[in-house]
This record gives structure tokens, C-alpha cells and sequence, in this order.
């Protein structure tokens, strides 16, 4: 009788850690902020909140939900979005725009394989290190480092979440204007259980008023003033 108790507990001890092996993919008990920046300079546009339908739809034989989106911090005021998004297809993760679907996410991608196009940019994406990252939670999930055009700067993605950085569209951050979406904060069940590392751990909201909020310590031109052609 003691072993099999001894044996249930190392199981419950484990469990965050097995379900690194296969976690499932976003549905309607999450919602997560999403703002728009570039080159981790803070958002310059107001912060969208977003989660998952419950209802499904079929596209050639396969299963797609929409993603919702809301313009507010809290509350049941979600739209569509035209965008959807099946649920896991053997570690695979699909795109549905209302015409066409497109492989977004592999979750079986390997060290050194290489990622020739995108969902909406031409990009080469390269699988750098994987290693794991932990939640606010305490669960333990695969993360893949994925680098841009061979280059040793990129971005990284989660297993069961997909890119922090771009979630439906993280080539951007490899073009030459650096700009896209960041997840502030993802939450289940109202549970915040990821906060983004490259923006402040004290709000998942940013409101935007004006150019001069964002730039004003980020640009300084001397002399100030200047009477000639700035270089």
C-alpha cells in the first residue's frame, strides 16, 4: 500500500513536467494581451485582448476555431477576427484565413531544421537550441529557438502556445523594420501564466496617446538646437 501511495505521488509531482511531452494548443479557456512595438521598444499601439471560440469549423476535414479579439481589458466583448486556428494535428498547427489553410506551427520541429517560408513573409528560419522555459504556474514546456536568415538573432517559440513574438505572424520580426505583435501576458482560467520578458512584469495593458509618449527619451539630437543637415 505505501509503494503505490510512494508511486502516486512521484506521479502528481511529475505531471507538469510529463505534459512538456504534448501540451495541447490555445483554446477558449485562455486569453492573452497582444500589443504591436518594434525592436522592444514599448508598444505603439493600444493593447488588444484575445482568446480562442468554442465553436467549430470544418475545412477540408479539418477542425478550426476562430480567434477572437477584444479592444478591452476585461469582459465578454470579443469579435471575430476571420482568423482560425486548428486544434493539434500530429504536433502540427494550421492557419485558416476563410480561403486557404497554412501550416503556422510544428511543435516536432528539430535542432538544425530549416523553416524556408512563412505565413505571410518569405523568411528562412532556422531551429537553434531547444531547451524548456517554466510558467508562472510551475508547468515546464518545450521552447524551440528559432533564428532568422541564418543569423544569430531570433525569436522563440513554445510548445502548445506557438511564438510569444507574432503569434499569428512571427516573420515580421525578421524584416529589416523589426516590428509585430508581443504577447504581454497569457492567462488560463483567468490565471495569469506567462508574462513577457522584454516589456515591464508590472502591466499586461499599454495605452498609446501619442508619438511623443514612446520616443521622447528614446531620440536625442545634438546640438540641440541644430542649424544644419542632420547625418
Amino acid at each position: 500500500m505505501k509503494k503505490i501511495l510512494n508511486v502516486a505521488l512521484l506521479f502528481c509531482l511529475l505531471t507538469p513536467f510529463l505534459s512538456n511531452s504534448q501540451s495541447d494548443f490555445l483554446d477558449s479557456t485562455f486569453t492573452w494581451n497582444e500589443s504591436l512595438s518594434c525592436f522592444g521598444i514599448p508598444p505603439y499601439a493600444n493593447t488588444h485582448r484575445y482568446t480562442m471560440d468554442n465553436h467549430p469549423l470544418t475545412f477540408n476535414s479539418r477542425t478550426y476555431y476562430e480567434v477572437l479579439i477584444s479592444p478591452t481589458q476585461s469582459g465578454d466583448d470579443f469579435e471575430g477576427s476571420g482568423l482560425y486556428l486548428s486544434r493539434r494535428d500530429s504536433n502540427k498547427i494550421y492557419l485558416y484565413n476563410g480561403e486557404i489553410s497554412t501550416l503556422l506551427y510544428d511543435f516536432s520541429w528539430e535542432q538544425g531544421d530549416t523553416i524556408m517560408e512563412n505565413v505571410f513573409n518569405k523568411v528562412t528560419l532556422s531551429v537553434g537550441v531547444i531547451d524548456s522555459i517554466t510558467f508562472l504556474s510551475g508547468e515546464v514546456r518545450k521552447r524551440w529557438h528559432l533564428l532568422c536568415n541564418e543569423e544569430d538573432y531570433g525569436y522563440d517559440m513554445i510548445d502548445g502556445i506557438g511564438m510569444p513574438r507574432g503569434l499569428l505572424d512571427y516573420s515580421n520580426f525578421c524584416l529589416i523594420d523589426g516590428c509585430g505583435t508581443n504577447i504581454l501576458c497569457l492567462s488560463r482560467n483567468d490565471t495569469i501564466i506567462y508574462r513577457s520578458p522584454d516589456f515591464s512584469p508590472d502591466t499586461c495593458w499599454y495605452f498609446v496617446s501619442s508619438v511623443s509618449d514612446l520616443y521622447s527619451e528614446k531620440i536625442k539630437i545634438s546640438p540641440n538646437p541644430t542649424l544644419d543637415f542632420l547625418k
